[in-house]
């Protein structure tokens, strides 16, 4: 099958023959940097996640990640990066997709679009039809809520302009307690231990997606669970957990930096070892992802946009057998968000701005069941991030809990400079045997 690549945002390197440039895969978030000879055509990935890319006179290159513009030392004569990319103005992105909108003059002179803060969220419940009930708890801004296991408190991203933190919040009283406090922590998962503590990813800055696991009423320290780089894998991005919680599915690349590659999984207790089950873009030009775990653990329904446009489809697990389209080549726009019914009778998801359910056939080789609307999403925060949702499906199945859009629209970007940009960089990444 053909690829289905595309190529943003190139910048010639000093010798006009070959550029940086953004290669997007198809998923929101889904970008890697590359470097193209322009004499032989040959493309070659750097090895990092990033948008923009731009060289510099004094030997780095900038380029846009999550919402911060980073930087790394760069060799001309290898054309490598050297070391790890550190960020170097944090929060000018909207959180949405990485910035792109900044330059450096010859003189060291950087400007850019500081983007505005971003709106309110309230928590509510909306049942199958779209009725809404506010729980009165104070709007914050609220990413990525996920439900307990007895549906009593829910764990949600607090996105702050330089910083995000996972939140515990206590439906029955409206308590609003912090859980985490270091560094950017969300794209959080409830663990099946009985609502005692949740897993989620925090981001040191390294572009290493570091899970951890932490007691929900803070009473002990997190607990680190898994790196990717620690067992020599490139990124591993989870999304799912299996019902006994001895798994962990998402997106993973075991092998060289770079965007993940396929639906892979791997154990909490001995996360050496990455399996991938559903192979994307390597031999079918697709990008998979949002892979979310049935409640008997038998299947598993996810995202690719093997046709072109984002469709979800539903394999058995782990052995990924045969997919079954369940969203619809037939109702506009990208299917999204996968979410299994917690009686594992169907799956809603996403699509052309409405909440849909799919009944499935237990046979997973059979055609669904039945598949119809619900209600219609805006006004919500129904799209999160390229692979969580800003909502999730109650215990008893019967409710959603969203976040509606209240207060004033966002303040308008703004444009802001750093003099001596030069100066800067070297202070953060100094050159070779420089202290």
């Amino acid at each position: 099958m053909t690829e289905r690549h595309a190529f943003w945002n190139p910048s010639f390197l000093p010798d006009g023959k070959s550029l940086l440039a953004t290669q997007w895969f198809g998923g929101k978030g889904d970008f890697d940097i590359i470097l193209v000879d322009l004499e032989t055509g040959e493309r070659q990935s750097l090895g990092e996640v990033g948008v923009a890319p731009q060289y510099l006179p004094s030997g780095h290159i900038i380029f846009g990640r999550e919402r911060d513009l980073y930087a790394a030392r760069f060799d001309l004569d290898s054309r490598q990066i050297l070391g790890d990319p550190v960020p170097v103005v944090r929060g000018i992105g909207d959180g949405d997709t990485p910035p792109t909108q900044f330059a450096v003059s010859e003189g060291g002179v950087l400007v850019y679009i500081q983007q505005g803060e971003a709106q309110l969220g309230e928590i509510v419940k909306v049942d199958m039809e779209g009725n809404a009930e506010p729980y009165g708890i104070q709007p914050n801004l609220y990413r990525f809520p996920r439900v307990s296991p007895d549906g009593t408190r829910v764990s949600v991203t607090v996105e702050e302009i330089h910083d995000a933190d996972v939140w515990i919040v206590d439906l029955l009283d409206g308590s609003v307690r912090r859980l985490t406090d270091e560094y950017r922590n969300q794209i959080q998962i409830w663990s099946a231990d009985d609502g005692l503590s949740v897993l989620y990813i925090q981001e040191r800055g390294d572009g290493i997606h570091h899970i951890y696991k932490r007691p929900t009423d803070g009473s002990g320290a997190a607990e680190h669970v898994y790196s990717p780089s620690e067992h020599g894998h490139s990124r591993f991005i989870p999304t799912g957990v299996s019902p006994d919680g001895a798994i962990l599915v998402g997106s993973g690349d075991p092998g060289d930096k770079g965007p993940p590659v396929g639906l892979a999984y791997v154990s909490v207790e001995n996360p050496s070892e990455m399996k991938i089950f559903v192979l994307g873009r390597e031999e079918s030009g697709a990008r998979l992802h949002t892979a979310r775990i049935s409640p008997d653990g038998e299947r598993v329904a996810y995202i690719s946009n093997e046709t072109g446009r984002s469709q979800v489809y539903v394999t058995t697990f782990p052995e990924g057998g045969p997919k079954l389209m369940v969203s619809s080549d037939a109702t506009p726009g990208d299917a999204g968000y996968p979410f299994w019914a917690p009686d594992g009778s169907g799956v809603f998801h996403t699509q052309g701005g409405q909440m849909w359910f799919v009944e499935l056939d237990p046979d997973p080789a059979a055609r669904p069941i039945d598949r119809r609307r619900l209600f219609d999403t805006s006004g919500y925060r129904s799209s999160g991030n390229y692979v969580m949702s800003n909502f999730d499906i109650f215990p008893d199945g019967q409710s959603f809990l969203m976040l509606r859009d209240v207060g004033d629209e966002p303040a308008p970007p703004q444009m802001k400079g750093i003099v001596n940009f030069f100066e800067v960089l070297e202070r953060l990444l100094p050159a070779p045997g420089v202290q």
